[in-house]
């Protein structure tokens, strides 16, 4: 039996635009401060805008879009749509604020509470017809204008809205909070991880006695970086390592480019399980990270030449794991970055021979097992806490996105 309040809400509810506002006309004062917001600023998962820079008047183009308190910003470049940015802007300290050209600036009516509107452009629906909108080359693909102008938002009267509102952010916070909760738990791993390899590192605090990694590492295998595909290898095909496969510390094998099939495959730099590997160019904050291949890889998977592999000594018996959290080490991580050269600090190299000098603490074989021991068990925790997290993310993604799309169905109310 459908509630008496509800099936009389049904018979309310309107179809209206959203409401593409063009710039508001103002003068800008080359001396006064204005807020600007770049696409980095806006935040996908909470939806509000909260971050922004103060710039003179007269550092704007007038080509930047100009937004009021109050606005939406919808975000019209790949893959900013993709990934929902489209966040609304709360009180500014001014009446009027400049972000970049890559947004369109959306302004609820009279008839709309700002947040309704927000949440409904934030839902699943409007954002698969938004990327299926897209026009443009491959990179570059964007939302044109005339979608949003022709989309239209179901609309109840306001105190209707403002209920589903309240409802809404009675439920979506509770899903945001289960990921971060699993996230607090993989910090408290990795803190002890650090401190197993902080313990066993603090008995040789005297750096003159360290020794170079070449004393560790026999040599240093590069890899190769032909021309490849758009897209990740397919079965049976060859890929080249993307340096976002070591990024994190954690090998991520997805993360490859398809070797074309004109080009033949190099079988010797394939990555094999118990591959260590380190960045030979990065950012200046990435340089040098490394991660250890536990377990057996996909086939056909080749190093590029922006990654590193290491031969270890036989005699030495280095623990790859206690290693991979001793070249973590801040004391070990600045000397990487010291000997990175490169004009542009957005990717700076290390050459191999300058990497073999980085000195480390003389820590005995058995001593680094030992650490190795609880690292790896420390490790497996950190590996099902992070494959529950990453499924109750999938889980939460998807239970948010039948909350928007249930709030905006008028059948339902």
């Amino acid at each position: 039996m459908c509630h008496p309040e509800r099936a009389n809400l049904a018979v309310e509810w309107a179809d209206s635009d959203v409401g593409v506002r063009p710039p508001p006309a103002i003068h800008v004062d080359p001396e006064a401060l204005y807020p600007f917001v770049a696409m980095a600023d806006i935040d996908a998962e909470t939806g509000l805008q909260s971050r922004f820079e103060l710039v003179k008047g007269r550092e704007l183009k007038t080509s930047k879009t100009r937004f009021l308190a109050g606005d939406i910003l919808f975000a019209k470049i790949t893959p900013c749509v993709e990934n929902g940015k489209v966040a609304m802007v709360p009180g500014v300290n001014s009446s009027v604020g400049f972000a970049t050209t890559e947004v369109f600036r959306v302004g609820p009516s009279r008839e709309l509470d700002a947040k309704f509107l927000l949440y409904f452009l934030r839902g699943p629906t409007v954002r698969r017809a938004a990327v299926a909108s897209m026009t443009g080359s491959t990179g570059r693909q964007r939302v044109p204008r005339a979608f949003l102008e022709s989309l239209q938002i179901p609309v109840p009267p306001l105190d209707a809205q403002r209920r589903i509102i309240a409802e809404l952010e009675s439920i979506l916070p509770r899903l945001q909070d289960v990921p971060r909760e699993m996230s607090r738990l993989t910090h408290l791993e990795k803190r002890i991880q650090i401190a197993v390899v902080g313990e066993v590192l603090s008995r040789f605090r005297d750096e003159q006695d360290w020794v170079p990694l070449s004393k560790w590492i026999e040599r240093i295998q590069s890899g190769w970086s032909p021309a490849c595909l758009p897209r990740p290898a397919g079965y049976e095909e060859w890929g080249v390592l993307k340096v976002s496969a070591v990024s994190s510390g954690v090998f991520k094998p997805t993360e490859n480019k398809a070797l074309p099939p004109s080009l033949k495959a190099r079988p010797e730099l394939a990555v094999r399980a118990v591959d260590f590997l380190s960045h030979r160019a990065n950012t200046r904050e990435l340089i040098g990270t490394s991660c250890f291949v536990v377990d057996k890889p996909p086939p056909n998977l080749m190093l590029s030449d922006k990654l590193f592999r290491f031969i270890f000594r036989p005699e030495m018996g280095v623990d790859p794991v206690f290693l991979k959290q001793v070249m973590d080490r801040p004391e070990i991580r600045s000397q990487i970055q010291a000997r990175a050269t490169g004009t542009s600090s957005s990717m700076l190299n290390i050459s191999q021979r300058s990497l073999l000098q980085v000195r480390v603490p003389p820590v005995r074989s058995e001593d680094q097992h030992a650490a190795g021991k609880i690292l790896r068990s420390t490790e497996m925790s950190l590996a099902r806490i992070r494959g529950a997290r990453d499924q109750v993310r999938l889980l939460a993604g998807a239970a948010k996105e039948s909350v928007l799309d249930r709030a905006y169905d008028r059948n339902l109310r």
